[in-house]
Order: structure tokens, then sequence, then C-alpha cells
């Protein structure tokens, strides 16, 4: 279970951290917003609230839930390779995110 589940082709997740401990992004249908707390290596991610569009592809909804959940379940974060690394599930999982070019 710990091979990487690569997103839907497609489909773009993003993760923006905005100031004053807001963040925001999409969930490859519906875009969502937050609030997050940072400290040292932890991180806690609030409630979020996102759009309500139908996804047409059930796998997109699905991985839009998970995404979703990945997220709100996170315990912390490192940079590593340039690339943005949130672990979850008490860091049994994680999201590995690359920088917009």
């Amino acid at each position: 279970a710990n091979s990487p589940s690569p997103v839907i082709a497609g489909s773009t997740l993003t993760l923006e951290f905005r100031q004053e401990g807001t963040l925001g992004g999409s969930a490859g249908c519906n875009s969502f917003s937050g609030s997050y707390q940072a400290q040292g290596a932890s991180i806690s991610i609030g409630a979020l609230v996102s759009t309500l569009m139908a996804c047409v592809d059930e796998g997109l909804m699905q991985q839009e839930t998970r995404y979703l959940a990945a997220l709100q379940s996170a315990v912390s974060y490192e940079l590593q390779n340039n690339q943005l690394v949130i672990r979850y599930e008490n860091r049994q999982a994680q999201l590995v995110f690359t920088p917009l070019p």
C-alpha cells in the first residue's frame, strides 16, 4: 500500500498557502478554501469549504474526497528536493506537491 497514487490524468490538484493562515486550491473539480496553523514542522488544517459542482467522472469525485480528507488529517510537512511533502493519517501517508512553473 506504499506505492504512490498518481493524480488522475487530466486533473490538477493544487494547494496554495496564503497570508494570515488561510489556504485554498483546486481539488480537481471543485475549488476549496480553509485555514491552517503551522509551527515548526507541524501543520494542522481546519475544516475545508469547497464549491459543490458535480464532477462528471466518478473517479474524479473519489479522488477529490480523498484529497480533501487527507488535507484535513495533515500532521506535518517538509520541503524535499523542491517539493512540499505533507504527511497525514498519523504520518502513515503523504501528499507530494511540486511547484507550479
